[in-house]
């Protein structure tokens, strides 16, 4: 067979396949595999494509749905590809349809529509629109309308799409809502432009709209991310309607969904898609603000949504985007083989035109570094630099985080810009955790008066521990972490406790965990006996295990919290400026042995000032106990439908279990601080607060100098009882209605579930 009849073969293939003739095309795509195997590639990708359609429209035909009535006398989309004698309007390769009955002429919607399409599915010239009269094939003119008037919506005013969902991961549903009787039936189509099948539009919906009742029609798309263009013409093939649907992953069921809840768009996609389709348009023309995008694959498997086939075709089609490793750690050979073919370009895809794109995309934007559960907002994507640069519209690291599950939880979170960096994250974390833009420290912008409008990311939350072996250690003593590792040399840590309700039993338990733990020395243990406690009893427990290293001072009436830390810190013998103090003001238990040492070891991060453990503890779910995550520190929090900041336990750790938080405040709990530190603020020296706000306060002091107070998740602290301030919100701080309104700590707006 020669090499002409080969391509002739191949080219068959993918007509068939555009055409909807799944059978016939899986035939001829097995004969041009045979005979070109070093195009197999490609051949096999398409040949698995008209498999998928073969199936996916056998079961369909035998859906439960009801099912249109076919005999009707109408046009079918073959019947349009057979037709070589007819004027017709062709996109892509494909007849969409026949133009005006009578002139000849192309309704101006049609060529308006057909060329917005065009310009975001980046149709080459070659395929573009064209109107072909006998021998004549033109080019028509494109009228100017507004864009946004075809985001998900015809012109007519008799047929509305209402609702477009996702019916599984790929394919879409769409109701068809007739406001008046139609005089005649109406054909509806969906195609996609798919660069995997010859550069060709694939047909991906057809029905016969009749009757006036509602009718779902699923759409088989060939990709659940590319533009989707929907027609409506005559049963005799004469097209009068078109629509456009952008962005379909921002539809209901997609995972591009959640951005609608950010600002005013009140889970509205169509507004959102109209805003992004205007700013996409400007950013072809004048450039973008996105530049690379870069995933950390410590903790990948390949099988991520970002790292998915559809995902990377989706990025380098439409916006000459791709994805690339950023920092790989050291591999095997095999296993560099398998990520180098994961981030590799597919060959159909590699022109000379989206190299130069991309080339040029990334010289003049930012790059954005993703873990691999995350994935690059649609707000990111379409952005044009001429709004300013990325960290200016999206934040250096402002994401929307998703917890799924029977009810789906969202936040958007404000990462503060002193956080911890991507290297320090590895040391802290074992892997980037958080979205961020990749900015140098001189354009890191100066002005965070308004929080940005828009997201960088959208964050898959991880899953929670599954049972509560899981929460009490979460890592396993055997497993290498980080953070977790012992310090040398050892450190010195003085511990004060200042619980006034300290039952004897719970007491005991602390001493014990108290002297398992490895990896530090302990200089001074000062406990402020609590009003109902006995004394001999305590000093008893306290000389077996500290003796000669202790401090009982008795209670005194009246006194607060304030004053008991002041007294505890104060009968501290001289201590070295490189020792610890550790604070504790409830009744706890240490369980893990690293406990402390790992908060001394994350205390050594650069700008950390105060650290503490993650706090669980035992609540009753129906009428049975469970240990649960009971507090993650204390945040300025934006709640649904309040226009004040509240500064509020906002349990975050329950969707980011492993990754460390800066926080607002710790509570009074538990945290540890360095002695120098300590001197240096004057400890809770000009406090007004009397009671446990004080720490709040002391914690607000701390972090007007651009310090950091630090939850580190990877160590856990069980509580005996959960005290009732720990959900309390503390109105100390002074309110506000922006979200930078904290500079040291993750702020939070509570997005609709």
């Amino acid at each position: 067979m020669t090499l002409s009849h080969t391509s002739s073969l191949l080219n068959q293939a993918n007509q068939q396949l555009r055409s909807g003739n799944y059978d016939k095309a899986t035939e001829l795509y097995r004969g041009a595999l045979q005979e070109r195997p070093t195009l197999a590639r490609m051949i096999q990708f398409n040949l698995e494509l008209a498999q998928k359609r073969l199936l996916k429209s056998a079961t369909e035909g035998r859906s439960s749905l009801p099912q249109h009535d076919l005999s009707a006398n109408w046009v079918s989309h073959e019947d349009l590809q057979n037709d070589s004698n007819s004027p017709r309007i062709v996109l892509g390769g494909m007849v969409l349809g026949y133009p005006q009955k009578g002139n000849n002429a192309m309704p101006p919607r049609i060529a308006e529509c057909a060329h917005l399409y065009e310009q975001i599915a980046q149709i080459q010239d070659l395929h573009g629109l064209r109107l072909i009269t006998g021998e004549e094939l033109t080019r028509p003119p494109v009228p100017a309308h507004k864009p946004s008037a075809f985001v998900h919506a015809f012109g007519t005013q008799d047929i509305r799409l209402a609702p477009i969902w996702y019916a599984n991961s790929r394919d879409l549903r769409a109701a068809v809502e007739k406001e008046s009787p139609f005089n005649l039936p109406r054909v509806f189509r969906a195609y996609q432009y798919d660069a995997g099948v010859g550069c060709g539009l694939v047909l991906v919906g057809e029905c016969i709209l009749q009757g006036d009742a509602w009718q779902l029609t699923d759409l088989a798309l060939a990709n659940p991310y590319l533009p989707v263009l929907l027609t409506l013409a005559a049963p005799e093939g004469y097209l009068s309607d078109a629509a456009l649907i952008p962005y379909p992953s921002l539809l209901r069921g997609g995972i591009h969904e959640h951005e609608c809840y950010v600002g005013n768009h009140a889970n509205d996609p169509t507004s959102l898609a109209q805003e992004l389709l205007l700013e996409h348009l400007r950013a072809l023309q004048h450039g973008w603000a996105l530049g690379q995008l870069q995933v950390d694959i410590r903790e990948a498997i390949g099988t991520e949504a970002i790292l998915s086939i559809d995902f990377k075709e989706w990025l380098w089609s439409i916006f000459s985007l791709r994805i690339k490793p950023w920092n790989p750690p050291e591999i095997s050979q095999s296993m560099a083989e398998y990520w180098q073919e994961v981030f590799d370009t597919p060959p159909f895809m590699r022109a000379a035109e989206k190299f130069s794109n991309q080339s040029a995309r990334e010289r003049e934007g930012n790059a954005l570094l993703c873990p691999p559960r995350a994935i690059p907002s649609l707000r990111a994507l379409t952005i044009s630099r001429t709004l300013g640069t990325l960290e200016q519209t999206c934040g250096v690291s402002q994401f929307i985080l998703v917890q799924e599950g029977p009810l789906i939880q969202r936040w958007r979170l404000r990462w503060p810009e002193i956080a911890p960096n991507q290297v320090r994250a590895i040391a802290l974390d074992g892997a980037v955790r958080v979205p961020r833009v990749l900015v140098g420290k001189d354009n890191v912008s100066k002005d965070v008066s308004e929080t940005p409008a828009g997201v960088s990311a959208i964050l898959i939350g991880e899953t929670v521990a599954a049972n509560s072996m899981q929460l009490i250690m979460p890592i396993a003593p055997d497993f290498a972490w980080p953070s977790i590792k012992p310090m040398t040399p050892t450190c010195v840590v003085n511990v004060i406790v200042t619980a006034a309700d300290l039952p004897m039993g719970i007491f005991s338990a602390f001493l014990e965990s108290l002297s398992l733990q490895r990896g530090v020395t302990f200089g001074q243990i000062v406990v402020i006996l609590p009003s109902s406690g006995d004394q001999k009893a305590f000093d008893a427990r306290l000389k077996r295990n500290y003796a000669g290293r202790y401090l009982l001072l008795p209670a005194r009436e009246g006194d607060l919290y304030k004053q008991r830390v002041q007294r505890a810190t104060a009968a501290i013998k001289q201590q070295p400026d490189d020792a610890y103090m550790l604070f504790i003001n409830q009744p706890l238990v240490l369980h893990d042995p690293r406990t402390l040492a790992t908060l001394a070891q994350v205390l050594a991060t650069p700008k950390t000032v105060t650290t503490s453990a993650l706090l669980i503890g035992n609540v009753e779910i129906k009428s049975k106990p469970e240990t649960v995550i009971c507090a993650g520190g204390f945040f300025p929090v934006l709640c649904q439908s309040k226009t004040e900041i509240e500064w509020r336990n906002e349990n975050l750790a329950v969707a980011m279990p492993r990754t460390t938080l800066p926080v607002a405040s710790h509570g009074d709990a538990l945290f540890m601080v360095k002695s120098k530190d300590w001197k240096k603020s004057g400890g809770f020296a000009g406090i007004e607060a009397e009671d446990e706000n004080a720490v709040h306060e002391y914690f607000a002091k701390l972090a007007a100098n651009n310090r950091l107070h630090l939850l580190v998740p990877h160590v856990t602290v069980e509580m005996h009882a959960v005290a009732a301030n720990l959900n309390s919100s503390y109105a100390g701080w002074k309110p506000a209605t922006n979200l930078t309104v904290s500079s040291n700590a993750v702020c939070i707006e509570v997005l609709p579930s």
